[in-house]
C-alpha cells in the first residue's frame, strides 16, 4: 500500500506504508554506537530473533534519540517483479514520544513510538450509534503502549469526516484519555528500505586467548616429555637391581646370606671374602641335608651357591 499523502521522494523511490510495509521498534544492545552496515545486519538480526522474519526482506533503520540501545525498524518482503525500483517510507521519523500519527481514520495506519500498523474496516458509525462506536483493537493496543499516557495525542490525518464524526472522537476522547485532534503529518525524510548485507561471523582473537593456546601447548609438550622421561626411568629401574647387586661390598653381601638364611651364621666357623664371593666354613656336625636345604635356600633367592662337604662342610656364595 502506498500512502499517497505523502510525497514522492527526489529520487523516485516507492514509499510505503503498513500493510505493505512493518515498522517496529526493536531493542538492539549499543545500535546508535554501530556503523550503517552493522545497523543494517543487527537489525535484520533482530527481526529474526523477535519476529521470527528470515531473509528476502528490505529493511530501513534508524537509532531512536535518548535510546541508544534500540532502533526503529522498517522492513518490507523484496518485490521479485521489480527487484530495481527502490523504496522508502518516511514512517520511521513520526515514531515520537507520546504522539501517534493516524493516516486516512477510521481505516488506514496508525504510527506510534511503537512502531506502525494497519488499522482494520470498521463499520461507519451512525447518528444514533455515535456514541457507543468503540476503538479499533490496533489502535487501542498503540494507545496504551504510550509510553506517557497523560500528555498522549492521537493526530488525525486526512480524516473521513463522514465515516468518523466529531461525536465519536469525543467519546474516544472521554474513554481513553487520549486527545484525538485533526492535523498534518511534519516533514520528515525519506529513508530508503535496502538488502541488508550478510552477516559474517569471525571469532575475535583475544591475548587472553592466545595466552591459554600458548600454556595448552606448553602442557602437551610438559605430558610428552613426563612420558619420555617415564620410559626411561622405568628401563633404567629394570637394569638396577643387577648393577647394585653386582656393586654390593663384602658386608652388604653377608647380611644378604644371613638374612635369607639364618642357620648359616649359627653354624659358621670361619669365612672368607675372595673372588665377589664368600666362602663360608660350617660347623662339622652340619650334615648333607642341612647343607643341601641351604643350598636351595640361597639359589632360591638369586645366589650362585656351591656346597662341598670334604674336608669339612663348606659353601661358596656368590651373586651371578
Amino acid at each position: 500500500m502506498t500512502d499517497s499523502s505523502v510525497k514522492n521522494s527526489p529520487n523516485a523511490a516507492t514509499e510505503l506504508a503498513p500493510p505493505a510495509l512493518g515498522v517496529v521498534r526493536l531493542r538492539v544492545p549499543a545500535f546508535a554506537r554501530l556503523t550503517r552496515s552493522e545497523q543494517l545486519q543487527a537489525a535484520a538480526l533482530a527481526l529474526t530473533r523477535d519476529l521470527g522474519i528470515t531473509d528476502g526482506l528490505r529493511i530501513a533503520a534508524i537509532a531512536i534519540a535518548d535510546s541508544p540501545d534500540e532502533a526503529a525498524v522498517a522492513y518490507c518482503v523484496s518485490r521479485t517483479d521489480s527487484p530495481a525500483t527502490p523504496h522508502a517510507t518516511r514512517l520511521l521519523g513520526l515514531m515520537q514520544p507520546s504522539k501517534m500519527f493516524w493516516i486516512n481514520a477510521p481505516h488506514g495506519y496508525i504510527v506510534g513510538e511503537r512502531g506502525a500498523a494497519a488499522v482494520e474496516s470498521t463499520d461507519p458509525p451512525s447518528a444514533a450509534s455515535a456514541t457507543a462506536s468503540t476503538l479499533p483493537s490496533v489502535v487501542a493496543a498503540m494507545l496504551g503502549a504510550v509510553s506517557n499516557a497523560a500528555k498522549a495525542q492521537c493526530i488525525l490525518v486526512n480524516r473521513d469526516r463522514t465515516a468518523l464524526t466529531e461525536e465519536t472522537l469525543a467519546y474516544w476522547r472521554a474513554a481513553s484519555g487520549v486527545d484525538f485532534a485533526d492535523g498534518a503529518l511534519p516533514d520528515t525524510s525519506a529513508v530508503e528500505l535496502v538488502v541488508p548485507p550478510k552477516s559474517r561471523v569471525s571469532p575475535q582473537i583475544t591475548s587472553l586467548d592466545r595466552a591459554l593456546r600458548w600454556c595448552a601447548a606448553g602442557a602437551l609438550a610438559c605430558a610428552v616429555l613426563a612420558g619420555v622421561q617415564f620410559a626411561l626411568t622405568q628401563k633404567s629401574a629394570a637394569r638396577v637391581p643387577g648393577t647394585q647387586t653386582i656393586a654390593q661390598g663384602p658386608g652388604a653381601l653377608f647380611e644378604r646370606i644371613a638374612t635369607v638364611a639364618p642357620d648359616v651364621p649359627a653354624n659358621l666357623q670361619s669365612a672368607t671374602f675372595a673372588g665377589e664371593a664368600w666362602v663360608l666354613v660350617l660347623a662339622d656336625a652340619t650334615d648333607a641335608a642341612a647343607v643341601s636345604r641351604v643350598t636351595k635356600i640361597l639359589e632360591a633367592n638369586g645366589f650362585a651357591v656351591q656346597s662341598t662337604r670334604v674336608p669339612s662342610p663348606r659353601l661358596r656364595v656368590a651373586l651371578p
